[in-house]
C-alpha cells in the first residue's frame, strides 16, 4: 500500500477510528471437483475435502472505537487455501486469493452489508 502511496496506520472508520488487521486459519468443508473429457463422455466427480483457509481481515473497531468487540465488523477480508484434505487429494494447488470489501458511502443514512456480517451496520 505505500507503494502506491497509501498509509495504512492513517485510514479510519467512519467514526474516526483507526482500522486493525486481524489474522486467521479456519478450515471449512467443500468439494474438489474434477473434469475429465473424452470423446464420448464429459465425467465431472466431486470429492468432499476439508480446506485450510488463510485469512486476513481488516477491522472498524465500530463506534466504540474498541477492538474485539460486538460493534466490530470486517471492511476487507483476503483468504487464501493454504491445504487440503480428502480421500483423493494428492496435491494442493493453492486458488487465486479472494477478495470481498465493503464500500462505505459517505451518507448519513446508508447501511453496509457484507458477506461475513449480513446483518446491516448503520452509517453514523
Amino acid at each position: 500500500m505505500i507503494d502506491s502511496g497509501v498509509n495504512f496506520r492513517q485510514l479510519v472508520d467512519p467514526w474516526g477510528h483507526p482500522y486493525y488487521v486481524k489474522y486467521s486459519v479456519e478450515s471449512e468443508y467443500g468439494d474438489a471437483t474434477r473434469i475429465t473429457y473424452q470423446p464420448d463422455a464429459r465425467v465431472q466427480t466431486g470429492t468432499p475435502v476439508t480446506r485450510k483457509l488463510a485469512w486476513v481481515r481488516i477491522m472498524s473497531p465500530g463506534l466504540d472505537g474498541q477492538p474485539n468487540t460486538p460493534d466490530d465488523f470486517p471492511v476487507a477480508s483476503f483468504s487464501r487455501d493454504i491445504a487440503a484434505s480428502g480421500s483423493s487429494i494428492r496435491n494442493v494447488v493453492p486458488r487465486p486469493t479472494s477478495l470481498s470489501a465493503v464500500i462505505v458511502p459517505s451518507c448519513s443514512s446508508s447501511m453496509r452489508l457484507h458477506r461475513d456480517n449480513p446483518s446491516p451496520v448503520p452509517s453514523p
